[in-house]
């Protein structure tokens, strides 16, 4: 890694497939490295949203620090999102935009310490019910369907 990062830094190969090694590596300040000097606009895509990713992976596993590493992953995924919406992630086949925005509403919404969203369904009986009736007390949601 050391070597394809000193010797390759230019290369437009390091893209999606090598952003998603470092992070997995735990090489954070390769992939800021990438992310502010590749001369590649797919590279510095990638290696933003991994960076976000691997921050966000890092808050999940290890909350010291959390409100400080949040700000951080939040304004990466929104630099992904405003910056490098158009470009298409490999695996996923969607735009990295989209999948910026998908975490970004995680973030905002849905992680714990967060007010749950408004949800609105059935009961097993069949009565109608809304999650903010039961605001204050303990419930547990599944979501099943048949196909």
């Amino acid at each position: 890694m050391d070597t394809l990062i000193r010797d390759h830094l230019d290369s437009e190969k390091l893209g999606c497939s090598v952003c998603e090694s470092l992070a997995y590596a735990r090489r954070e300040n390769d992939l800021r490295q990438l992310m502010e000097s590749s001369p590649h606009v797919i590279v510095r895509a990638f290696a933003c949203y991994e960076l976000a990713g691997y921050l966000k992976k890092q808050v999940e596993t290890n909350p010291a620090g959390r409100e400080r590493l949040e700000a951080q992953i939040e304004a990466l995924f929104e630099q992904v999102a405003d910056s490098y919406a158009d470009v298409e992630h490999p695996f996923w086949k969607r735009p990295l935009g989209d999948l910026a925005s998908a975490e970004l509403f995680e973030i905002r919404h849905l992680i714990v310490g967060k007010m749950a969203p408004e949800i609105e369904g059935d009961d097993m009986e069949g009565h109608r019910l809304k999650l903010s009736d039961y605001r204050g007390k303990a419930v547990l949601l599944e979501f099943w369907a048949f196909w």
